[in-house]
């Protein structure tokens, strides 16, 4: 099975316009992220939204450039944001997954 999946990276500070203007999204890149023989190396957990809990060392999402406290907004082209942990986790059970974080 194929899989796609998008993170959004929390970015502390609220950004955004001085005077509390509305602040734009930052652009996005594309990660690839292959299975290798221990999984992913992530965990994730919560619920609208899911995050990425923990990456391990050296991992398969290490080596791509995922991070703790990435935020899941879409996997398998579906939007996530309203999903629950279990959901999220039945979608990314696959081969490979492409992220799209913030460019930092």
């Amino acid at each position: 099975m194929n899989g796609t999946a998008a993170l959004r990276r929390s970015l502390g500070g609220g950004g955004g316009a001085a005077g509390g203007g509305a602040s734009e999204p930052a652009p996005v890149t594309t990660l690839y992220v292959c299975k290798d023989e221990a999984g992913f190396g992530m965990k994730v957990s919560g619920d609208n939204p899911v995050y990425v809990q923990s990456v391990k060392e050296g991992g398969a999402a290490a080596r791509a450039g995922l991070h703790a406290g990435d935020k899941i907004i879409k996997v398998n082209g579906v939007n996530v944001m309203q999903s629950t942990h279990t959901d999220v986790v039945k979608l990314i059970k696959c081969e490979y997954i492409y992220i799209y974080i913030p460019i930092i």
